[in-house]
């Protein structure tokens, strides 16, 4: 099988989408080595200037594989915006050589996007979206929208969520030491919900609480940074800018608690990396994420945007190892039956074993 991979940043992207790439195609080199894997990079470094040449770079390395090893399936990934117009014209190269296309939505805002814009531009997405021969989306709420709203059918929608590889070091290191590690992996932005953090940590200082917090992520650093410096954090913040997965590693091996009061989200793999990690969880039920995690079973979540909630939740997890240890050996758990990379690669492999008849039906 020949499987050709179109996403932002290719393998080295980042944020979820990248992340999900890197690890899907990491895990079918690894355990599928029949498959012929294949990514591309239509964007970039996400230059205005350097765009067309990453695009046409794509688009040329399709064509060439095409013609000399074939095209089993195009897997393409979409956020929102511009993202739907590029993907676009790779589903018409497929839609043209009667090429299966999976269009997987990762767009955490893909909803509010869609019915704020033009009708012009509701019509082109829903074109892109009908005309894919399968929609993995990560929850249910995508589902119901795309089946709801946009009028994909249902045999055309997949939900499938996120998941990540199962790390040799996942038991959980719970114990007294102080300062408490806090850790957010994100790239952040208000979206992110970093200034609400940033308040309930010096709200937690302020209480007496000897707490650390770990910023690891680009975006929008010195705009934090400086606000840290204003708030009296600098001290008990650190900023560590964009890191490798192996920095990721070290960061979630040392972390007491791991928090994500986002505003958006699709299902981000940073929870489903704390989770595999056994750091317990304080996020937002926002996206996919109160769908598939359960509130003081195997988190805590809380309203986004209120502050007074998450320094509440975690004042429970700071003042309380017992507690911490709870929720990390079931967000453990939760893990291994819901997220495990091997289990999502195979149903990923039999999700396309069910397109190739429709290639071999319309070639015929």
């Amino acid at each position: 099988m020949s499987i050709v991979f179109v996403s932002p940043g290719g393998v080295m992207g980042g944020g979820g989408m990248g992340t999900v790439t890197r690890l899907v195609t990491q895990q079918l080199k690894k355990t599928t080595p029949e498959a012929n894997v294949v990514v591309l990079d239509p964007r970039g470094d996400g230059s205005v200037v350097l765009f067309p040449l990453y695009l046409m770079r794509a688009f040329l390395v399709l064509i060439v594989h095409h013609i000399t090893r074939g095209v089993d399936v195009l897997h393409l990934n979409v956020s929102e915006r511009m993202s739907f117009v590029r993907k676009g014209l790779f589903l018409i190269y497929g839609r043209l050589f009667s090429i299966p296309v999976v269009l997987h939505h990762h767009g955490a805002e893909f909803i509010p996007e869609y019915e704020k814009r033009s009708a012009l531009y509701r019509w082109l997405v829903a074109k892109v979206i009908h005309n894919a021969d399968c929609n993995i989306v990560l929850g249910k709420t995508w589902f119901d929208y795309l089946h709801d709203v946009v009028g994909v059918p249902s045999h055309k929608i997949e939900i499938m969520y996120n998941a990540v590889a199962n790390p040799q070091n996942s038991s959980a290191d719970i114990h007294n030491r102080y300062p408490i590690q806090l850790l957010i992996l994100a790239n952040l932005s208000p979206r992110k919900g970093v200034g609400v953090l940033l308040d309930s940590m010096k709200s937690l200082r302020n209480r007496g609480h000897d707490v650390f917090l770990t910023l690891a992520g680009g975006g929008e650093i010195e705009r934090y940074r400086q606000q840290a410096t204003d708030m009296g954090l600098a001290d008990h913040c650190h900023f560590t800018g964009w890191i490798s997965p192996d920095d990721v590693e070290v960061l979630l091996h040392k972390a007491d608690i791991f928090v994500l009061p986002s505003f958006h989200e699709g299902l981000p793999m940073s929870i489903l990396e704390a989770l595999s990690h056994s750091v317990p969880v304080v996020a937002t039920p926002v996206g996919s994420i109160g769908e598939v995690l359960t509130s003081g079973k195997n988190c805590l979540l809380v309203p986004a945007g209120d502050t007074q909630a998450l320094e509440s939740a975690l004042e429970q997890l700071i003042i309380s190892p017992d507690r911490r240890h709870a929720l990390s050996e079931a967000g453990r758990d939760l893990f291994l039956t819901t997220f495990e990379l091997q289990s999502y690669v195979d149903r990923l492999l039999g999700l396309y074993g069910g397109l190739l008849p429709v290639k071999i039906r319309k070639a015929a």
